[in-house]
């Protein structure tokens, strides 16, 4: 028994690589990451909507597919603002995010785009925010989204690895790298507050289903 240990993969993405009839597929279960419930409750949009996406600045994260869709939104709502919060791991792709925000935000004419750093806290890195972005070009199975669910703040996301099995239909999928789509499910669901609110309260009852730490902890 113990030279074939159980595999444990957070989502079924994860497990691709592997072939269907090999041993990984054979001893692997899928057991969904779990996330502290986030205290944080949406109210009514701003009126001037604030657009995040909470991770790394890095390419695996999309962040340049956002940035081109910034132009399209802020043409449609020129309040708008977009909030990247994460932590910069590579100086050279950070320079290169930096000069195309400068770009767009020149182009916008309005200074509609911010980088924060790490926020301290989920509560901290969600608070204000109408909308989460995930963008992702690569993405095993994403926490933010789920603690986003636990927020009550509505996700917009890609369909890249694993994300769409965490939104289902409790979210608004695009596809991975198409900016003009991705801008298109934006002004979507800003320009509808009853799609919004629907948004809000299936990703709530979708935290509490699926992405508890209760719930986690009990599938280990």
């Amino acid at each position: 028994a113990w030279g074939r240990p159980r595999v444990i993969a957070c989502s079924q993405a994860c497990l691709e690589p592997f072939a269907e009839s090999g041993a990984v597929r054979r001893q692997a279960t899928v057991v969904y990451n779990g996330v502290e419930e986030v205290r944080l409750f949406s109210g009514p949009p701003h009126e001037s909507p604030v657009i995040g996406m909470i991770g790394r600045i890095h390419p695996d994260k999309g962040v340049m597919d956002l940035l081109d869709a910034v132009p399209e939104v802020i043409c449609a709502f020129p309040e708008a603002r977009f909030r990247f919060i994460g932590p910069r791991v590579d100086p050279e792709f950070s320079k290169l995010v930096d000069e195309h925000a400068a770009g767009v935000a020149s182009q916008c004419g309005v200074a509609c785009i911010e980088f924060t750093g790490e926020a301290a806290t989920p509560c901290a890195a969600f608070a204000g925010l109408d909308l989460l972005v995930a963008p992702s070009r690569r993405e095993a199975a994403s926490r933010v989204v789920m603690e986003a669910f636990s927020a009550g703040v509505p996700v917009v996301a890609s369909d890249a690895g694993g994300l769409p099995e965490v939104v289902g239909r409790d979210g608004v999928i695009f596809p991975a790298g198409d900016s003009g789509k991705l801008a298109a499910v934006i002004i979507r669901v800003l320009l509808d507050p009853t799609l919004r609110q629907r948004m809000i309260q299936a990703g709530r009852r979708s935290y509490e289903q699926r992405w508890s730490v209760d719930r986690f902890r009990q599938a280990i």
